[in-house]
């Protein structure tokens, strides 16, 4: 092999020489690579075999094996037999969305037989695209009625006495908070934290470090627009900021590395139940979606969706209705906010479009023109952001309710009709 090798590429020159050594020695195994089952018998298997026996590794380190996709009567698809609908008219009636999430929660990904059915198409539509799109028409609605714009800020802190152990993941927290901004109050401590940022960071050369009195954090965020900020803080500092956002949580500010902010006062627990099943489902999918599970994945986060639109958004109506933007008013209006643009970047890389859409007509209540969606950063989840306490009393109460509504179903009792008592045995 050496000699073949040094006879073909001796003539193109030593340098071309010594390139094509270093080019010999590299690893080309693949993150993933992903094709349907037959494959696994000839493409994957040949692979395998040649990048051990030149390599001696994998030629891919994970591998996405799908299904094959059968005519719901459970033959092969066939022109002959013109057992499949008409694709074209499939996507004009329920979009490139619905199909996406019917296919991607399927079985097929992994890797069993799939009975294609419109049907499932349309009920896709109608459980998910339609009541995603209802959820920011509302939001739309009444934001215009009362004027409520966003700065569109994205906050993070970092504190100085973190425990790092891993830095490889600090660097790509770091890369995914990309600031355009950071905040301290001590410059001296944070030499090695901002020559990372420097060195990873896309935006290092033109982001601003400012000193800042970090004592009024919601005066200090007030006077951003559409900014990335990271502040470097002290423990004691970080404390102080997450007092006075006074969230619902029952963690402690001991083990976290960098930790997202919201820029508003929760004063509901609704928002607080909220945005602790927003963080819950964030943390799911991205496990979910390391271990390459994309219908689990694509599952977790749909189910986030009824929890939005038929739970939190159907008890917060009225505080929309208000004649004055209170507190109250105001954080309804900021949970969600944040909450729909957490979301939609969490759902964009299964349904791409409606949320490209609905990305881009959220930009219409922030100061500046944003980005493509499929262009921004993942959302960066946090477990102190979790109250498991609340997340499991408003689970019990949403059991007893749709207890109760499977009782009056039985005993016809419409549900508009009051009870004069109901019992519930708790144990």
């Amino acid at each position: 092999m050496d000699c073949w090798f040094e006879s073909w590429a001796m003539p193109f020159g030593q340098d071309h020489y010594i390139w094509q050594k270093e080019k010999e020695n590299q690893s080309y195994t693949a993150e993933f690579i992903a094709e349907w089952l037959d494959q696994t018998r000839w493409w994957f298997r040949s692979l395998h075999i040649l990048n051990h026996a030149i390599k001696w590794n994998n030629a891919a380190n994970n591998i996405v094996v799908n299904g094959l996709v059968l005519a719901e009567d459970g033959k092969k698809m066939s022109k002959s037999l013109k057992n499949f609908p008409d694709p074209r008219g499939l996507i004009e009636q329920w979009w490139w969305d619905a199909y996406r999430i019917y296919v991607l929660s399927a079985p097929v990904v992994r890797a069993e037989p799939m009975r294609f059915s419109e049907k499932w198409v349309e009920q896709s539509f109608k459980d998910y695209i339609l009541p995603l799109q209802n959820v920011y028409n509302f939001f739309e609605t009444y934001a215009k009625i009362d004027q409520w714009k966003s700065d569109w800020n994205q906050i993070f802190a970092m504190r100085d006495d973190s425990e790092i152990s891993d830095y490889k993941e600090l660097v790509e927290q770091l890369v995914r908070v990309n600031p355009d901004m950071i905040l301290t109050s001590d410059n001296d401590k944070w030499e090695a934290i901002k020559s990372l940022i420097n060195k990873y960071t896309p935006k290092a050369k033109d982001i601003e470090i400012k000193s800042a009195d970090l004592s009024d954090y919601f005066g200090l965020v007030k006077g951003f627009e559409a900014k990335r900020v990271l502040i470097l803080a002290s423990d004691d500092q970080i404390k102080s900021i997450w007092n006075s956002i006074s969230w619902k949580s029952d963690k402690s500010l001991e083990k976290w590395v960098l930790l997202p902010f919201v820029t508003y006062q929760i004063t509901n627990d609704l928002d607080a139940w909220l945005l602790s099943e927003l963080h819950q489902t964030l943390i799911k999918e991205d496990q979910l979606l390391q271990a390459y599970a994309l219908d689990d994945a694509i599952k977790t986060t749909l189910e986030f969706l009824d929890k939005l639109t038929n739970w939190w958004l159907r008890r917060s109506r009225r505080r929309f209705w208000a004649n004055w933007m209170d507190a109250d008013k105001n954080a309804a209006y900021s949970t969600l906010y944040t909450v729909l643009k957490t979301y939609l970047q969490m759902l964009a890389p299964f349904v791409p479009f409606i949320t490209e859409k609905l990305w881009q007509n959220l930009a219409d209540f922030s100061p500046e023109k944003v980005d493509s969606i499929h262009l921004t950063y993942r959302p960066m989840s946090s477990e102190l952001y979790i109250s498991r306490d609340l997340m499991e009393e408003i689970a019990q109460v949403r059991k007893i309710i749709k207890l109760a509504l499977f009782v009056r179903a039985k005993n016809k009792v419409a549900i508009k009709q009051p009870l004069q008592k109901l019992e519930i045995k708790m144990e």
